[in-house]
């Protein structure tokens, strides 16, 4: 089963059904779920998927922000 798959069945089952946002620190392939879930845009967050903060017009901010 592909991660983002996974990642669609696991959030859900471990969120009670509601997620309020998402932040993606591990890369390429998991905004797209988020997105999909049901997540606002302007509630999710990648620190290192430029191309999918482009694509779908999420936050791509923490890595060189935070420090």
């Amino acid at each position: 089963m592909p991660h983002s798959d996974a990642l669609k069945e696991r959030l859900p089952a471990a969120s009670g059904g509601r997620i309020d946002a998402f932040i993606d620190t591990f890369g390429q392939g998991y905004v797209a779920p988020a997105v999909d879930l049901g997540v606002p845009a302007a509630r999710i967050d990648t620190v290192i998927d430029f191309a999918a903060a482009a694509e779908y017009g999420v936050t791509p901010e923490g890595n060189a922000v935070g420090g």
